[in-house]
């Protein structure tokens, strides 16, 4: 547990606060049963809605980790605009610091000439990369200098080329590895008091290239621009492993995180789908047993839909999130659900300000 709501502080910390008490104590019977609500007909609007916040709320956080500040989507237009504008800090970091063309930099694109070269057979090889490569090593003789100007045009071109190169994995990592060559150059070569900025914006450019991967994934929510957590970790574990194995990515732990916590139950047809319909069932019945004699809108919980609001409701939601009822939660499914008997009463206890069960 103690692993599991440091995931959940990480997670409200980025700003995806709408977690639902199951998520939040990792029981797996009030999960099932939250599951449940949204398949509930009349019953699954506010459990529709938690769902729909969580994603936007994840889908911010990712784009903030890019360097968007205003979106919850991540459509066309929001990350095209996220290249321009990284693509504009970038120019506006290099015009003003040349390049030294260092024995490091002439290494890294060496080795990445070999690595690729060793890959693709000769027959198979695009052109584009012998010619990239006289590029590169007449920028300059080791140990002179490189405008920004030119540099940026460089790093430019070789970044469109990588980023059409989709279809083509080893081209595209290789001109990857030749962008990265240059900016770490590029790093070397800026004084020391910019260095934080240049460090800044790659950082941020690198996890806008995992974002515009995750949202080309497959499925109707990345369609509308709706970054689930499992393609955010394929993105982010495809473009700096290392770093996400090690957790030194922000945006990977973000991922992680989110894949530990927000990962959806499986949907119908399956062993844990019928389990969680069960639970909710005995929801139902020890919701209606609880409240015989109580007035109002606490009998109705007797109905499945009513049952899914109230279980849904922010007052309930906000009981039952106690961790100290983590324990007690999971005792429901072994004993028929006789403890949720204390339920609705507790629930009206915790609600103070008397807010209404939607």
């Amino acid at each position: 547990q103690t692993a599991r709501q440091a995931q959940v502080r990480l997670l409200e910390k980025e700003g995806v606060s709408a977690l639902t008490a199951g998520q939040k104590t990792g029981s797996k019977p009030l999960s099932w049963a939250e599951s449940v609500t949204q398949d509930t007909p009349f019953g699954g609007g506010r459990a529709a809605q938690i769902a729909n916040d969580q994603a936007e709320q994840f889908t911010a956080a990712a784009l903030r980790r890019a360097g968007v500040q205003d979106a919850n989507r991540a459509t066309p237009e929001v990350i095209d605009n996220a290249f321009k504008d990284l693509g504009a800090r970038f120019y506006d970091l290099a015009v003003k610091n040349p390049l030294k063309v260092d024995k490091a930099l002439m290494y890294q694109l060496r080795r990445v000439q070999s690595e690729y070269d060793e890959l693709v057979p000769p027959s198979q090889r695009a052109p584009v990369m012998g010619e990239l490569y006289k590029d590169m090593k007449n920028l300059a003789p080791p140990g002179q200098m490189v405008s920004g100007d030119v540099y940026q045009a460089t790093r430019s071109r070789i970044d469109r080329l990588s980023r059409a190169a989709k279809a083509d994995p080893q081209l595209s990592n290789a001109l990857r590895g030749w962008r990265e060559a240059l900016d770490d150059a590029m790093e070397r070569s800026i004084p020391p008091a910019g260095r934080g900025q240049w460090k800044d914006v790659r950082t941020q450019y690198r996890h806008l290239l995992s974002v515009e991967k995750a949202v080309n994934g497959a499925g109707e929510a990345a369609a509308t621009g709706l970054i689930s957590p499992s393609q955010l970790r394929n993105a982010v574990r495809t473009q700096n492993p290392r770093l996400y194995s090690r957790g030194k990515d922000d945006l990977g732990n973000l991922a992680r995180a989110g894949e530990a916590i927000m990962k959806p139950l499986p949907q119908s047809g399956t062993a844990p789908r019928a389990m969680a319909q069960g639970a909710f069932n005995a929801l139902a019945a020890v919701g209606g047993n609880s409240v015989a004699g109580l007035p109002g809108a606490l009998a109705a919980v007797a109905t499945p839909a009513a049952t899914s609001r109230f279980l849904m409701s922010r007052p309930v939601q906000n009981w039952l999130s106690n961790q100290a009822l983590a324990r007690p939660i999971e005792a429901y499914a072994g004993t028929r659900l006789n403890a949720l008997q204390r339920l609705p009463q507790a629930a009206m206890e915790a609600n103070q300000e008397r807010m209404p069960l939607r």
